[in-house]
């Protein structure tokens, strides 16, 4: 599996993707507790919405504004359906503390998200 790390300040608002030492995305949310982002990732502009008191998230296609896609995260169930461009995902996490995750296609596993800060999370890798 690719490994790709991860960043973000811890009172801040960006994020930064990184593979190996070059950086390949960045999300940059408008303040601390803003809802809004803007995201870029391999060149591709999207734009991120999130509800805080749902724990969902909509990503939209910054150049057209079509939604991309929406996650919605079930503190209680920890396995959540998304869809993507037409494509079923399985989202589940695998810990209590929300710090590991990982995503499924046909029930194969295609990405796992680790965060190793307990409380911060302000720094992570993702297994692609």
């Amino acid at each position: 599996m690719e490994k790709l790390k991860w960043t973000k300040d811890i009172f801040g608002s960006k994020l930064e993707l990184m593979q190996g030492n070059e950086r390949i995305g960045k999300i940059q949310w408008e303040n601390m507790v803003s809802s809004k982002a803007q995201a870029m990732i391999n060149g591709k502009l999207f734009i991120l919405n999130r509800e805080f008191f749902l724990s969902k998230l909509e990503i939209y296609d910054a150049n057209d504004q079509s939604l991309l896609g929406s996650v919605m995260v079930n503190m209680f169930n920890p396995r959540s359906d998304v869809v993507i461009n037409g494509k079923r995902f399985e989202l589940e996490i695998k810990n209590f503390y929300q710090s590991h995750w990982s995503w499924k296609y046909n029930g194969a596993e295609i990405i796992r998200f680790s965060s190793n800060e307990f409380i911060t999370k302000d720094k992570g890798e993702i297994e692609l």
